[in-house]
């Protein structure tokens, strides 16, 4: 039996100025105490704060609206919440009330207070509210799920997109709302989870981020009827404006083939098949140049492509063929897209304005050895990462100052096929690209944290545990365009083995340095 309960599926105390957030909130009466729902019965939201600069609207689309359900006996009431433009700064306070609703108590009554923080680099880390796309901007699905049909995590190509708000000390927003604006948002689908997230009808989608202070989305196809080409942009909108830069994912949905019109691009310095490798840890692309055609023009979208190890297309770069400063402008191809001696693929597609689309001829390259570019991948089993209260992170996960404060745990796995084994000696590394502040250019810092022999204990255990101290991880910033610093954390078995390495992302500049 339902006791009785108002519950707002917003947590979070921080909002955005100038910015809308959608509260949904869910009135649940108890039957046994007569707390009977009706058509009548409402939720009502009333600012209770002297700041009056908030508008209060009733919210409604296909997926959300006002209703009450009688089998349930609950009612549910979606509001959106403009948060304006103003010097007032002083907290906002609402109060969730059930009306027509007999025999209710004060469980249905609900305050919660928002904290403002304008658009500016004073109150929030700016960068930290950029998204963030794991994996190659490219979606190719030949089969994608249908509506209504949960995609396949193995089958169904997808993308993560990660976005982890922190104010101007680094301290996570735990809860708050993002607003994302899509363009084309009728050919991708997104997950929070396991749950698909219905668009809103401004072509937005409102989502809370979790208690860790992350957003992490996951984006598939959709099936396409008129269309099996698109680009979806996915921006952050804060305040009146949007959060650059945006982010640009190419979905494909059938096969399209070579055109005899779009001979392959080239690659500047090929020796043979090969490309050279990085000169250095600082060098982060190689050219690729455009045959000339009498078919392309300053408006057509360039997508150059890769088919990585002969396995797999990866977007590695994109812009308008007019963009340039003239057209023999290379195009930027990222080393960090291929490992060294694997056969690759690199061929173009061109977007017409009309909508039309081609793919060129391919050409075969492998990129060459460089014993200090990459960071080393082997055989044995990753590490799991825990924080100082024993939770584990997630590959790809934002580590931030709140989320290193007390430094990390790392899980080195003992005993079994591909792990060290007793009497084995163990130097775990990690390996970040850090960004100068001025200048943006990358250097590498890979210090090695400790040694470890492995004992009987550590045997029976089947896991060492060994730490990575907080002055380690301190002091990493975001590159200009917003993008935390990658880290690698690894370990050398015997100084000949290298694991598997885990993979995420930094950002702990104290925003006041």
């Amino acid at each position: 039996m339902a006791t009785e309960n108002l519950d707002i599926d917003f947590k979070g105390t921080d909002v955005f100025q100038g910015s809308k957030i959608i509260i949904i909130a869910t009135y649940t009466g108890d039957t046994s105490k007569h707390q009977t729902v009706s058509d009548s019965s409402d939720i009502t939201v009333e600012n209770t704060s002297s700041n009056q600069n908030v508008i209060i609207s009733p919210y409604k689309d296909k997926y959300r609206y006002k209703h009450t359900d009688n089998k349930g006996n609950k009612i549910i009431a979606p509001y959106i919440i403009e948060i304006k433009n103003s010097t007032e700064n002083s907290s906002i306070k609402l109060e969730f009330s059930i009306k027509n609703v007999t025999n209710s108590t004060a469980a249905g009554i609900k305050d919660i207070t928002l904290t403002q923080h304008p658009y500016s680099d004073h109150d929030l880390q700016l960068k930290s509210l950029f998204p963030i796309v794991i994996g190659s901007n490219l979606i190719e699905d030949f089969s994608p799920a249908p509506d209504g049909q949960l995609p396949d995590n193995q089958k169904n190509a997808h993308l993560n997109v990660l976005i982890y708000p922190r104010n101007k000390s680094g301290v996570a927003m735990n809860n708050c709302q993002i607003a994302l604006k899509v363009t084309n948002i009728e050919y991708m689908r997104l997950y929070n989870g396991e749950t698909e997230v219905p668009p809103f009808n401004d072509n937005m989608y409102y989502i809370n981020t979790g208690d860790d202070g992350n957003l992490d989305v996951t984006i598939f196809a959709r099936q396409m009827a008129s269309s099996y080409f698109k680009e979806v942009i996915i921006s952050n909108v804060i305040g009146d404006e949007t959060a650059p830069p945006s982010k640009n994912i190419l979905i494909i949905t059938k096969k399209i083939l070579p055109s005899d019109n779009f001979d392959n691009p080239t690659i500047e310095y090929l020796d043979g098949d090969e490309v050279p490798p990085p000169s250095s840890k600082l060098d982060i692309s190689f050219n690729a140049n455009l045959p000339y055609s009498d078919t392309l023009t300053s408006t057509d979208t360039i997508y150059i492509m890769s088919k990585v190890n002969n396995q797999y297309n990866t977007l590695c770069t994109s812009d308008l063929y007019g963009n340039r400063k003239n057209i023999d402008e290379p195009f930027k191809i990222p080393y960090d897209i291929f490992t060294p001696l694997q056969i690759n693929t690199l061929f173009y597609y061109v977007l017409k304005l009309n909508g039309n689309i081609y793919r060129s001829r391919e050409l075969l390259f492998k990129l060459g050895q460089s014993n200090d570019y990459l960071v080393p991948s082997g055989n044995l089993e990753r590490v799991t990462i825990q924080d100082s209260s024993g939770l584990d992170f997630d590959e790809h996960h934002v580590l931030g100052i709140d989320s290193v404060k007390n430094g990390l745990t790392c899980i080195i796995p003992v005993g079994d096929k591909n792990q060290v084994q007793l009497g084995d000696k163990v130097d775990y590394y990690i390996y970040v690209i850090r960004f100068d502040p001025e200048t943006d250019d990358p250097s590498v810092d890979n210090p090695l944290i400790d040694s470890k022999s492995i004992k009987p204990k550590d045997v029976q255990a089947k896991q060492i545990h060994v730490s990575i101290p907080q002055s380690a991880l301190m002091g990493f910033n975001t590159d200009s365009q917003g993008h935390p610093s990658p880290i690698a954390i690894y370990y050398i078995n015997n100084g000949r083995e290298y694991s598997k390495t885990w993979q995420a992302y930094i950002d702990t500049q104290p925003s006041d340095l």
